[in-house]
């Protein structure tokens, strides 16, 4: 069955319209093809969290955030709003931590919780208790850190002690003096190296992060700069279109063309019964099968028919030549005259 141009204008109209609302959600940290939860958390500050920044789960992603609102209750708090995968489910004593994802920037929160749940799980639209954690704690573990503070505590304070001279009774001789700091000075280098070689490791990857985000940056420059034009020129044509009323607009479309499909599907479903209850009558017809099969495939109806109308033929010449053989009339108590049958019969020609 060959599509007519208005039906193919109308699927690729459909298309993308649906492509354009697909890509819109999509923006917003939206996916239109899986099943997802929401979730709100408060904060005091977001501090740079933006929309679709992902939302982690023991560095897995698995959902995002779809919106960030000043709480009308409390004008000193933030409400964001997060989609997560409807196939986890999170109890109820589960954190939102907000943290850095690396030094350059960047912002993401990370689901924090114990233990699996069962029945006691948070449901759909409900609230998550919500944290900040600090640039230093987002790239260290809290044990490291509390380690390497004790010990550049200890080896400051014995600097300090060193470099005062607080503990002597003021008769050593200033060379003595000067050995002894330097010693200590000497002892705090090292302590200094070992401490270093200890956060070498986290060092160099942060280094080595760095290095390599700002090498792609610089051989995408231009391709940054383009995206960051379009972006901006696409973000004030939506900023001009009434983005919601045209969204609004779209769905109450999809709905009415929806319903049309239905009925359309409808319609065909009734028209191929239809087609195939009359294909079935032309092959039965060719069958020569019920009574307009017997008419159709047979000839004796037609000559039988044909030979009626000879035979009428026949009999309205022979009225119009002979009259007086069908009518008997008499004038004014004359007598017609006896029928002579003519000498060439027009049934025998």
């Amino acid at each position: 069955m060959v599509m007519s141009k208005e039906l193919k204008i109308g699927l690729l109209f459909i298309g993308v319209l649906f492509l354009m609302i697909w890509g819109y959600k999509f923006l917003k940290g939206k996916n239109l093809f899986h099943q997802s939860d929401t979730y709100y958390i408060t904060y005091d500050n977001v501090d740079q969290l933006t929309v679709s920044s992902p939302v982690m789960m023991k560095g897995f992603k698995v959902g995002a955030v779809t919106n960030i609102k000043l709480n009308p209750e409390n004008v000193q708090e933030l409400i964001v709003t997060i989609e997560v995968d409807g196939n986890i489910a999170l109890p109820k004593e589960t954190v939102a931590v907000l943290f850095n994802v690396g030094i350059v920037g960047g912002k993401a929160i990370s689901l924090e919780f114990n233990s699996l749940c069962t029945d006691d799980c948070l449901e759909n639209k409900s609230f998550i208790k919500g944290e900040t954690r600090g640039l230093l704690s987002s790239m260290l573990p809290e044990d490291d850190i509390n380690r390497y503070l004790s010990a550049v505590q200890t080896e400051i304070g014995g600097l300090m002690d060193s470099i005062g001279l607080g503990g002597g009774n003021g008769t050593e001789n200033p060379a003595d003096q000067a050995k002894m700091v330097l010693k200590n000075l000497a002892s705090i280098s090292q302590s200094l190296d070992v401490l270093l070689k200890k956060s070498d490791n986290h060092i160099q990857k942060s280094l080595s992060d760095i290095q390599s985000f700002t090498g792609t940056l610089k051989q995408n420059q231009s391709q940054l700069t383009s995206l960051v034009n379009n972006l901006e020129a696409f973000s004030g044509q939506l900023a001009k279109a009434d983005v919601d009323q045209t969204v609004g607009k779209a769905d109450t479309a999809i709905q009415a063309i929806t319903m049309a499909v239905a009925d359309l599907k409808s319609i065909l479903g009734n028209a191929d019964k239809s087609f195939n209850n009359l294909d079935k009558m032309i092959h039965q017809v060719q069958q020569g099968e019920g009574s307009l099969g017997k008419l159709v495939g047979s000839d004796t109806l037609y000559n039988d028919l044909q030979n009626t109308v000879n035979q009428l033929n026949f009999l309205l010449q022979d009225i119009r030549l002979n009259p007086r053989r069908y009518l008997n009339l008499s004038v004014i108590g004359g007598k017609s005259s006896q029928y002579v049958k003519p000498e060439t019969d027009p049934a025998l020609k």
